[in-house]
């Protein structure tokens, strides 16, 4: 496998840019992060952080 695989599919995933875009000026909360993306579900946000988290 590729190194650059797990980067190239972060980005392919909209909610987790729009996550990070979120967090780049600052740590969150997750409801914070909920409030900020209209129209995230509370299982696409908890899937998307947790597939960040386990690639960061």
């Amino acid at each position: 496998m590729h190194r650059s695989r797990p980067i190239l599919e972060q980005i392919a995933s909209t909610w987790s840019i729009l996550i990070l875009t979120v967090l780049w000026s600052r740590p969150s909360r997750f409801n914070e992060i909920m409030r900020r993306l209209d129209g995230i579900t509370h299982k696409a946000l908890a899937d998307a952080l947790k597939r960040l988290e386990r690639n960061v």
